[in-house]
């Protein structure tokens, strides 16, 4: 339409651009209008429009909605119409369908009326040269458009309806009214909801307005409020607990050219309606663990709501959400109905609860508290029961304890032959027996039932089996000593694997033990210990407690001698050497018994214990004699000194010392019984001295160091030898212990000193008076001599003597050696005199003494180096007495004196000068002492 209401305004140019081209070209010749005289006909015929004509006159109605007074209306309309556009010369230069106007006013009732010109005047424009432009209008065709002229009145839009010639012409307010959605009279909510509202404008027509106006809201009621603010056409408003019934209204405006629309105001009631619960309850309130109880809730709410039941089970279990439905209620409510299985997996006593809500309003109740009790467990004893064939077997079915819900209601077993058994006791335990007639297994059940109605099973398989027996069965009742004897028992039937027990006679326990896992055969073997009638016994013992015994009895003869052993052993206290000891040896078998029938070759070894020494000497054998020694300490012994099966034999050792004597049969006997062992002492009755070593040696006084042995030449430990001086007819006697040596050699020192001018002589003999060495002759003084030399000369003898005694050694010479420091007169006086007096004490309050003892009773200890020296000036001025005992040492004792005392006076520088001169001689020898 836009371009053909343009053509007018370009056809002046198109006609001079149209002339001047037809300038240019050559004329034309008239016959050429007329050849086109009919072709503006034809053009009108092809119709550009392409519409049907239609009527020209038209008429229509203006009215306003929402208005009492009708405003003045102009109108304006347009049609469509053929334009033809052609020259004078008779071509045609355009032919287009245009969009023709024109205008009309409404009267004061809203009618008005137009009519379209059918045949509009041609029109001309003023020629150019010779050329002429028409402009034709032919029509009307379609379309026919009416509207209002613009502006319209305030607020207002239109609308134009046609039906055919005739116009329908409506304005309308852009605002006209206000609803509020939902578009209800009245709403139902649930309290705490923020429930949602919303405003919209409506035009005259109905239709939404498309202009946003300004909404003003209202609430109204107890409870009732907005939740955002109320500007803007969205509110939502909340109700508290307990509201009453609102209102909420809303009125629309809007400003508009020349003045403000405003629509009458439109409202809902409200209703509020609180969640709640009008009753609880679960089907049971003691179960056991596992079991289910079903919580129902009924409760009221609003409508238009989601609603959940939320139940807490308690005892720490997860939340169970229960489904509700809902139903039509009382004023405009809902009921709601909600159910749900709660299940307890663990023990107590639980507080449930359950939680009604929407979302935003809630209603809580407590239900009962539930006890929930373990669940029930049974339990078979034993649990792979085991029986014999036709016997009774018996099974406990056991409820165990802590669990399940008492009292028990019953309990039942199915023993897999015949009809199961029930027990309608509360339990917790139930016993029930069956008989079954063959071995095998049996399936076999039981089960409980608990106060809460849960039943517990157990399924078990019943192995039934043969009687248990057992037989011992032998083809021999007869065996030997020493010698393993065979036995088999035959086991039948019991429940196995069983355990096996060996028992014979005389054992305290089962000389043997074995587990079996079949029936068959067991065997042993025993060995009997001795000769004499022997049980033996099987015990069997099978999974089920019961025991069979079988018994066999055999006949054992004495068996193969396997040891000699020492019946016979010497005195546990020792014997000298050359003294004999007997031993006896027995042979005996395996069990003890003695094999009187034994005989064997063997051999006596004498040996050092400790080394491989042998220890000569002599053997004597009962029946025999003395036996032959083809080497020391070895001794043959025949067979023929075996008497009864007893070797009797004398030996003599001629070595001391731990002695072992072993026998070695040749028959191969055990030898580790046969030793026997002695402690041999040396023979210090019978004694020999020999190899001296002298220290001092004058014609009147003599020190030797002689080395002393028994006569096999063992070192004689604890000997002492006899030293009797015989002087103007005084004899005395001093006893000289033997002292070890280096090497285990013993010694023992031989002293005397002539006490004066007289002539004697010194005999030295064993305790039994054999002379050991040659009788010394000790010659007299010749000239002059005084008192004063003759007192420290005896006082000599004394000292020499004592010495002997004492285990005079050379380490007491090499003491005094040692001491270079002189002592003064007095002091060594005193501590004479000190020391005499003690030793006089200690004698008199202990009667008889040995040295030794005198030594361990001295007080303060020690006892000082000096002892002996006093004990021996004792003895030689008669103060104390000496007598040899049994052991062969001497005991002191306090004298007898059946005469007048003594007074003996020292010249102390004579004694002095006398000791040195002994200690000099005596320093080289001394000296060469380790």
């Amino acid at each position: 339409m836009s371009v053909t209401a343009s053509y007018h305004h370009i056809v002046p140019l198109v006609v001079a651009v149209a002339v001047l081209l037809l300038s240019l070209s050559s004329p034309i010749a008239p016959s050429t209008l007329s050849a086109h005289g009919g072709s503006l006909h034809e053009l009108s015929a092809a119709n550009p429009c392409n519409a049907t004509l239609l009527p020209h006159n038209y008429t229509g109605t203006v009215v306003v909605v929402g208005a009492s007074a009708l405003p003045t209306v102009s109108l304006n309309y347009s049609y469509d119409a053929v334009v033809i556009t052609n020259l004078t010369n008779g071509i045609i230069l355009s032919s287009v369908c245009s969009v023709e106007n024109g205008t009309t006013v409404a009267g004061a009732s809203g009618e008005f009326a137009f009519s379209v010109d059918p045949t509009p005047p041609m029109t001309c424009n003023a020629p150019i040269g010779q050329i002429i432009q028409c402009v034709t209008i032919s029509g009307p065709y379609e379309q026919v458009r009416v509207a209002p002229s613009i502006p319209l009145p305030p607020g207002d839009f239109s609308s134009v309806a046609q039906h055919g010639n005739s116009f329908q012409v409506h304005l309308y307010p852009y605002l006209a009214s206000v609803r509020i959605a939902p578009y209800v009279a009245s709403a139902t909510f649930s309290t705490g909801a923020a429930d949602p509202f919303g405003a919209e404008g409506f035009t005259g027509a109905g239709n939404a307005t498309p202009m946003p106006p300004r909404f003003d809201w209202s609430l109204s009621g107890v409870g009732w409020t907005f939740v955002d603010p109320t500007s803007g056409p969205a509110v939502n408003v909340t109700a508290a607990t307990g509201a009453g019934i609102g209102n909420l209204s809303v009125i629309a405006t809007l400003n508009v050219t020349g003045g403000i629309l405003t629509t009458p105001p439109a409202s809902v009631e409200l209703l509020a309606v609180s969640t709640e619960i009008s009753s609880a309850s679960l089907d049971r309130t003691v179960l056991d663990v596992g079991q289910m109880t079903t919580a129902r809730v009924n409760g009221t709410a609003a409508a238009g709501y989601t609603y959940h039941a939320t139940i807490d089970p308690g005892l720490g279990e997860a939340v169970v959400s229960a489904p509700c439905a809902a139903g039509p209620g009382v004023g405009g409510a809902l009921d709601v109905a909600c159910a749900a299985n709660v299940t307890y997996v663990a023990t107590g006593v639980a507080q449930p609860s359950v939680t009604l809500s929407n979302g935003l309003s809630s209603a809580v109740w407590g239900f009962p508290d539930v006890t929930v009790n373990p669940a029930p467990s049974v339990e078979l004893l034993p649990l792979l029961p085991v029986g014999y064939a036709g016997a009774v077997t018996s099974v406990v079915v056991e409820a165990r304890p802590g669990t399940g819900t008492l009292p028990y209601s019953e309990a039942c077993w199915s023993s897999g032959v015949g009809a199961p058994q029930c027990d309608h006791s509360p339990g917790p335990t139930w016993t029930f027996a069956s008989v079954y007639s063959a071995p095998g297994n049996y399936s076999a059940s039981s089960w409980t039932i608990d106060a809460a109605g849960l039943t517990r099973s157990a399924t078990t398989t019943v192995h039934i089996v043969s009687p248990l027996t057992v037989a011992i069965r032998t083809s021999s009742t007869t065996g030997t000593a020493g010698v393993p004897l065979a036995v088999t028992a035959f086991v039948s039937g019991g429940d196995l694997p069983a355990e096996v027990w060996w028992n014979a006679t005389g054992a305290s326990n089962p000389f043997a033990s074995s587990s079996i896992t079949s029936d068959g055969p067991l065997e042993t073997t025993f060995v009997p210990s001795s000769a004499e009638f022997v049980t033996v016994s099987v015990v069997v013992r099978d999974g089920l407690g019961t025991t069979a015994t079988a018994v066999g009895t055999w006949t054992i003869g004495v068996g193969a001698a396997t040891a000699a052993v020492p019946i016979v052993l010497p005195s546990t206290s020792p014997v000298r050497a050359g003294s004999p000891f007997s031993v006896e040896w027995q042979a005996l078998d395996s069990g003890g018994d003695v094999v009187h029938d034994f005989a064997s070759d063997a051999e006596v070894e004498l040996v050092v214990v400790g080394s491989h020494e042998a220890a000569p000497g002599w053997v004597n054998a009962s029946g025999v004699g003395t036996l032959t020694s083809r080497l020391p300490g070895w001794f043959d012994v025949p067979s023929t000194a075996w008497i009864g099966g007893d070797l009797n034999v004398s030996v003599t050792s001629r070595v001391a010392g731990s002695i072992q004597v072993d026998l070695i049969v040749a028959a191969g006997l055990s030898s580790g019984s046969s030793t026997v062992g002695v402690s041999v002492l040396p023979d210090i009755q019978q004694l020999r001295l020999f190899d001296p070593r002298t220290a001092v040696d004058t014609s009147r006084e003599n020190d030797t160091l002689w080395q002393v042995t028994d006569r096999f030449g063992n070192a004689a430990v604890g000997a002492s030898v006899v030293v009797t001086t015989s002087f103007d007819g005084d004899q005395v006697r001093a006893v000289a212990s033997a002292l070890p040596e280096p090497g285990d050699a013993t010694a023992v020192w031989v002293n005397f000193s002539a006490p004066g001018a007289w002539a004697g002589t010194v005999t030295v003999t064993d305790l039994a008076g054999d002379v050991l060495v040659p009788t010394t002759s000790v010659p007299g003084l010749s000239g002059p001599w005084t008192i004063l030399v003759a007192i420290p000369l005896t006082a000599g003898v004394g000292i020499g003597a004592v010495s002997g005694i004492a285990a005079f050694t050379r380490d007491r010479r090499r003491r005094r050696l040692v001491e270079a420091t002189p002592v003064d007169d007095e002091t060594a006086l005193q501590r004479l005199a000190e020391g005499r007096a003690t030793v006089v004490d200690v004698v008199r309050r202990s009667g008889p003494i040995d040295l030794a003892g005198i030594a361990t009773t001295w007080e303060p200890p020690p006892a000082p180096p000096d002892l002996a020296d006093w004990v021996a000036s004792l003895l030689t001025d008669g103060t104390l007495d000496a007598r040899f005992a049994a052991d062969g040492v001497a005991r002191f004792f306090l004298a007898v004196s059946d005469h007048a005392t003594t007074q003996v006076t020292f010249d102390l520088e004579t004694f002095d000068r006398a000791q040195q001169r002994r200690d000099a001689v005596a320093a080289d020898w001394e000296s060469e002492d380790p």
